[in-house]
């Protein structure tokens, strides 16, 4: 490294001074300090350095050579963490907040097919606009498609799709598999990301959304880090992107498994109208009384190990949340992934604005304890205090499109500025550039002119002088070459991409379904008698003893397999060649990693209810992905499943206490903790009794009364097979059940039609 000749003495003294500083000094980070002209070139400029640095910079030579050494290390991209922060937006208030305090990714909502129908949402020429809005400032728009469909809504959601394709949005983000396999064909070119309602958690997970045309995976909220990391790992072989959640609301259920909304009240988290149940009283015995509802997530001093271990897009949930907050959580996000720390002062404004008591991280630490939390006076109380301060985080543009600008300056010849932002080129024409009679044009004057680009996305990061010596111009025409080329760029930005659109070419097959079969998932109990059924289902780990009955009496066998496998897939696969030693040859799947386990052991691959197919899409692309027969969703009407279209055998869950609830954070362990637990109850404000059932590092709850529809046999159309789901039932009331089905006998007791009737919103 070369040294003026004043600086020559501190030359073998460098190392001495390259230590990095105090995370806590006002000179970090690195990125934002302003280098002095005549040693640091304009590039590395950022605004808003900190005066001490500048200063310090200017007067002490060995000062000067650290501020070389760590932004020449930042330029190359050593200091820096990668990795979008990915920011909410119910309406554009929020996202104008969001792009102003520096998110580098913003998703919404378009239409009534997403996960927060009672957002603002974006519709017509609204998302257009949006989309607009976001593009010229640099900023990537994700579109919310992320709901389960019925098949009259499916033409509506293409329409959505291909309204936002048009626009120029980045990315969709999709829950229903149907909706997936449509946009693949009509919209080939924009990349469909996989909801975080889909329950991906696995490396199994990621190889099936691979399969099913995703190029990006959004995490479940309930993994830990080594988890993620696992999966990290995975997706990288696969070019698969990962996407993780890093700040908001935690639902108490795994995303996309959650029922407890629609079977309560109709309005389905599935649909996008959850009425969040899980915020009332609900009592586990010893505990707050809130048994259900979770303290919100904040993963924000975790970003640099996300970042290491392969996560993409760092994302902040919040689209009900107000603008306030979607600008204090991208602030404090930034300064995590920028700094590697949130300041002080970001970190009170932020559980000012909103939190539940606090925060939690105890999912990605792996360390589930004191996660329970809800809002009291107190959190509100503090948000209405910090109001004001937190306007100030967006009040004006922020400055994220470097450009690369030439002034061309030569006597007696039009003057010259362009400016190029990597992508466009804008070129502005100025007067005829005179002599100058006193003091000429420096590079000093133009660079403080020409950098003035506030009000705007851009900053000025580096130019080239093209100038006679005795070239003139005054401030006026610099100030107005500059307002000219970047209005231009503003313009080329605004221009909508150009957009390739398919045909679809696959049509769906149908046949006439009638039901004949009875399927029953035992859950570790089996009846005196199994002659009435003609398919069953054991869990994985039951007893050889209980698999080698049915294998003897029935002869089509499945194992079910788990609804999650946080803890990895070794055990899992072990027992699985055992089983299959055994004779069994179907397996049960309730999501798309279990799919792609079950194929790739060689069992034949069954779908069960919780893989949520509700339209005759999802049925073909449940085919694609290999299924030989679905559990037709227990959201679906039955006048909705008698119109579905399929050749795949499908069937219908008719008996069950429903788990209406899946939980990596055990309300019963929270209350009481492991210690000899068979399961337990929870009690709502009514009074009602729900089971919490644990299992493969899981708790399940079920509904408080079963499902029946034993006498209306009848009523059930388009589907094979009828299933009797059992959970915790004795042997005697599995054969009363059996025994009621059969002979179409009425239920005695408390029971429920399910969602068969109502349906959900």
């Amino acid at each position: 490294m070369a040294f003026p000749a004043h600086q020559a003495h501190a030359g073998r003294f460098f190392r001495l001074f390259i230590s990095m500083p105090d995370a806590g000094s006002s000179c970090f980070p690195f990125k934002n300090l302003l280098k002095p002209p005549d040693i640091l070139p304009l590039p590395l400029a950022r605004p808003n350095a900190p005066a001490c640095a500048i200063e310090r910079g200017r007067k002490n030579p060995l000062e000067r050579n650290r501020l070389l050494y760590y932004n020449r290390r930042y330029e190359r991209g050593e200091l820096r963490m990668k990795g979008e922060i990915l920011a909410p937006c119910g309406d554009f208030a929020c996202m104008e907040a969001a792009v102003r305090s520096g998110a580098d990714a913003v998703y919404f909502g378009a239409g009534n097919f997403n996960a927060r129908r009672n957002a603002g949402n974006f519709d017509g020429e609204a998302l257009g606009k949006a989309i607009e809005y976001c593009r010229v400032r640099g900023v990537k728009t994700h579109i919310t498609l992320n709901t389960l469909l019925q098949d009259g809504e499916t033409d509506e959601a293409l329409l959505v799709a291909r309204e936002a394709a048009a626009a120029g949005a980045d990315a969709l983000i999709v829950q229903d598999l149907g909706l997936a396999r449509r946009l693949r064909q009509v919209v080939p070119d924009l990349a469909l990301h996989a909801s975080t309602q889909l329950s991906i958690h696995d490396e199994n997970g990621v190889r099936a959304a691979k399969r099913l045309g995703f190029s990006r995976v959004v995490l479940a909220r309930e993994l830990s880090l080594e988890e993620i990391r696992k999966i990290c790992h995975s997706a990288a072989e696969l070019g698969m992107e990962i996407e993780a959640f890093i700040h908001g609301a935690l639902c108490m259920s795994v995303s996309g498994q959650c029922y407890l909304s629609a079977m309560i009240g109709g309005r389905s988290g599935n649909r996008g109208l959850c009425a969040q149940p899980c915020r009332l009283p609900f009592s586990a015995g010893g505990d707050s009384g809130y048994a259900l509802s979770l303290k919100d997530m904040s993963h924000l001093s975790q970003i640099g190990a996300l970042a290491g271990a392969g996560v993409v897009s760092f994302k902040i949930e919040g689209r009900m949340k107000p603008p306030e907050y979607v600008a204090a959580a991208v602030t404090a996000a930034r300064e995590a992934r920028d700094a590697g720390r949130v300041s002080e002062k970001t970190g009170r404004l932020l559980e000012s604005v909103f939190s539940r008591s606090g925060f939690t991280d105890g999912y990605l630490s792996g360390k589930r304890r004191d996660m329970f939390g809800i809002r009291t006076e107190a959190d509100k109380t503090m948000a209405a205090a910090v109001e004001n301060s937190l306007h100030e985080l967006y009040r004006n543009e922020f400055p994220r499109l470097g450009l690369t600008a030439s002034l061309v300056c030569r006597v007696g010849q039009t003057a010259f500025f362009t400016v190029s932002d990597g992508t466009f080129s804008a070129v502005a024409e100025g007067m005829s550039v005179s002599r100058s009679a006193g003091r000429p044009l420096d590079r000093a004057f133009a660079e403080r002119q020409l950098s003035r680009t506030g009000g705007t996305p851009f900053f000025l990061q580096s130019l080239t002088l093209d100038c006679d010596e005795d070239a003139f111009l005054p401030a006026s025409e610099l100030n107005r070459l500059r307002r000219t080329a970047l209005e231009s760029l503003l313009q080329k930005r605004r221009a909508r991409p150009a957009v390739r659109f398919g045909c679809e070419t696959v049509s769906l097959q149908t046949r006439t379904h009638t039901l004949s079969g009875l399927t029953a998932r035992f859950s570790g109990v089996l009846p005196a008698s199994l002659n009435e059924i003609t398919r069953a289902y054991l869990p994985y780990d039951a007893p050889d003893e209980l698999f080698l009955r049915l294998i003897r009496e029935i002869g089509n066998v499945g194992a079910e397999l788990p609804r999650t496998l946080f803890a990895g897939d070794a055990a899992l696969r072990k027992r699985l060649n055992e089983l299959r030693e055994l004779g069994v040859s179907r397996a049960l799947c309730e999501n798309v990693g279990a799919v792609e386990l079950a194929w790739e052991l060689g069992f034949q691959a069954d779908g069960g209810m919780f893989l949520q197919i509700t339209n005759s899409y999802a049925l073909a692309a449940a085919a694609d992905l290999g299924l030989a027969s679905a559990v037709i969703s227990f959201e679906n009407t039955l006048e909705q499943t008698a119109g579905l279209r399929t050749d795949m055998e499908t069937g219908l869950a008719v008996y069950g206490y429903l788990p209406l609830m899946l939980v990596r954070c055990c309300p019963l362990k929270n209350s009481r903790g492991c210690q000899n637990c068979r399961g337990g109850f929870i009690t709502d404000r009514m009074g009602k009794r729900f089971f919490v059932k644990c299992r493969d590092g899981a708790s399940e709850i079920l509904n408080c009364v079963p499902l029946v529809m034993s006498d209306r046999k009848r009523e059930i159309k388009n589907v094979d097979f009828a299933l009797l789901y059992f959970t915790r039932e004795t042997a005697q009331e599995i054969g009363a059940v059996i025994s009621d089905w059969t002979n179409g006998a009425a239920p005695s007791g408390e029971h429920t039609r399910g969602l068969y009737y109502r349906g959900v919103r």
